[in-house]
């Protein structure tokens, strides 16, 4: 599922730096860490995961080709990765998909800031911006 050894096509960080939900946070010129989200072999996304200061991480954009959208692959990911991590997401209210993503990952609604995980796996809390 994830895979950080997995290249990813330059075109698909153009497709998702297009997408109207993440539009912005992709940056596909910068040298960022991404970890690919591969479905039956094929990368079919990425994330771009980072540590903030306080040594909470958050998985920074998602992005998935539509063609494998509701294969529950974005909370996949996030479990995954998150797994034994404090986690955070700040997701934009609109983005109805990613707030599923993440609260069937194990996020809870908290408010209108962000979203955390402990590094049990047990919600501290969620939140999403406005």
């Amino acid at each position: 599922m994830l895979k950080d050894d997995a290249i990813i096509d330059q075109a698909l960080l153009y497709e998702a730096d297009h997408d109207p939900n993440i539009s912005g946070f992709v940056k596909p010129n910068e040298p960022l860490k991404r970890i690919s989200i591969k479905y039956d072999g094929v990368v079919v996304g990425f994330s771009t995961p980072r540590q903030d200061n306080d040594e909470v991480w958050r998985m920074g954009a998602i992005y998935i080709k539509p063609d494998f959208r509701r294969k529950n692959l974005g909370s996949k990911a996030i479990s995954c990765f998150m797994q034994n991590k404090k986690g955070r997401a700040y997701i934009e209210y609109k983005n109805i998909a990613s707030q599923k993503a993440y609260l069937k990952a194990g996020f809870h609604n908290v408010g209108k800031l962000k979203m955390e995980m402990d590094a049990g796996g047990k919600i501290i809390k969620l939140s999403l911006s406005v």
